[in-house]
């Protein structure tokens, strides 16, 4: 009996810490994608100082966390984090744990990294087709200044035109970013199962 009711504790107290972790979580997603969809880059935020009233659904916190994000970054890495942040919400809210999960979170540093260069050709491509004036499409941050870094060292290296340099680069990018976006988010290794297809 006594056996019993303590095993029912704890299962309480697991559920609990799971469904908090849940919250957590799926709070952080919601912080992630509302910041960054009302993001201004004329607003006081990260390295701007400006007298425009601050527009952003999470006020100024929002403002520095997207503007981070989406400057240093690209338009990929905020809703990149966001998935996978939801994914874990819903797995904690069914009271399920996520397998590796501290690594996993060290590992979404790789995945931010990895998102900021993947998002350099999508900002190319949507700065020339679509979005002439965006300013964020053109702003030289972190991810960018590494990729081009990236690019001219493959092209001395490897000796190849611009066009080759670019395809290289991208493919690879693409590659470590899937793999990695695809561990990070499965939240079991059944999940993985599909990888074997690819």
């Amino acid at each position: 009996m006594h056996d019993n009711e303590y095993i029912s504790k704890l299962t309480f107290k697991r559920k609990f810490l799971l469904t908090i972790l849940g919250i957590i979580f799926f709070s952080l997603s919601f912080f992630i994608i509302f910041s960054s969809l009302s993001f201004d880059f004329d607003e006081t935020g990260w390295l701007v100082l400006s007298n425009i009233e601050n527009k952003n659904i999470f006020g100024i916190f929002g403002s520095y966390t997207s503007g981070f994000l989406l400057k240093e970054f690209g338009l990929l890495t905020p809703f990149s984090l966001a998935f996978i942040f939801l994914m874990y919400s819903f797995k904690y809210f069914k009271h399920k744990y996520i397998s590796n999960l501290w690594f996993k979170l060290i590992l979404i540093l790789a995945l931010i990294i990895l998102s900021g260069l993947l998002s350099q050709p999508l900002h190319i491509f949507l700065n020339s087709n679509f979005f002439e004036e965006s300013k964020i499409l053109t702003y030289k941050g972190l991810s960018h200044r590494t990729y081009y870094f990236i690019s001219e060292y493959l092209k001395t290296v490897l000796n190849l035109s611009n066009d080759h340099i670019t395809i290289v680069t991208n493919l690879c990018i693409v590659i470590f970013f899937i793999i990695t976006f695809v561990y990070i988010a499965s939240t079991n290794f059944q999940e993985l199962i599909f990888l074997k297809t690819i």
